[in-house]
């Protein structure tokens, strides 16, 4: 990925539509590698949903996911390929225990889940990492 990224803001400091100062390559490089991460999480779950059968299911995990992320600050892997492998992983076993308990689950029991889900980001959240500190305010 750094040679991607490295290609990236070098075309874009040759066009001069960013700066050449060390702080202003490190917030674009920063930018970019967030970008191409999140992108690449995003095409990787739409393509395994769409391999498996399972692309509905693969856009409402997303959209839970981006929400629930967005709201909680989540948890944040060390390199962007256990971020990727993560999100892959997650979204399998999901895929997978829908598969095989949705026949079984009322709407009762999802609404209770939700509840639990909410009372934990509630008690818990937001996760404070070295990456997102939390700002005392």
């Amino acid at each position: 990925m750094d040679l991607v990224v490295s290609g990236i803001l070098n075309f874009l400091t040759e066009q001069e539509a960013i700066g050449k100062a060390d702080e202003v390559q490190d917030f674009y490089r920063y930018g970019i590698e967030i970008t191409i991460s999140s992108m690449l999480n995003i095409v990787l779950v739409l393509l395994m949903g769409a391999l498996t059968g399972h692309l509905l299911e693969s856009v409402i995990y997303l959209a839970v996911f981006i929400a629930v992320r967005v709201i909680t600050g989540g948890y944040h892997a060390d390199t962007y390929f256990r971020c990727n492998l993560l999100m892959c992983s997650t979204f399998i076993a999901t895929a997978f225990l829908n598969d095989k308990v949705c026949g079984y689950i009322n709407i009762w029991v999802i609404v209770a889940l939700v509840v639990f889900e909410e009372i934990i980001a509630f008690v818990f959240c937001p996760v404070e990492n070295k990456n997102k500190p939390i700002e005392k305010e």
